[in-house]
């Protein structure tokens, strides 16, 4: 488990990665779609999930957040392929 110091470190990390994030990276997305999902990607993801990325023995910041944004990513698309199956399956019985 993180101590207090390491928690500590890595919110500003967190915080300082994010800030840059958004200053370099948002700011030069053309489609606000893509400014959006960002947006949505930190509300949904990244931002109720410090406390995982604190623990997680990853070397980067960035790699935490790969692994956030992954793992995210796929449970929307096991939601969306299990909501799809049972449309098929509304569809079949009709």
């Amino acid at each position: 488990m993180a101590s207090s110091l390491e928690t500590t470190c890595f919110r500003q990390l967190y915080e300082e990665t994010i800030s840059k994030l958004r200053r370099e990276l948002q700011a030069a997305l053309v489609d606000l779609g893509h400014k959006s999902a960002f947006d949505l990607l930190l509300k949904e993801a990244l931002d109720p999930q410090q406390a995982t990325m604190s623990n997680s023995t990853l070397p980067t910041v960035s790699d935490k957040l790969n692994v956030m944004a992954s793992i995210h990513n796929s449970k929307l698309i096991e939601a969306l392929a299990k909501e799809l199956k049972q449309k098929d399956s509304e569809i079949q019985d009709d």
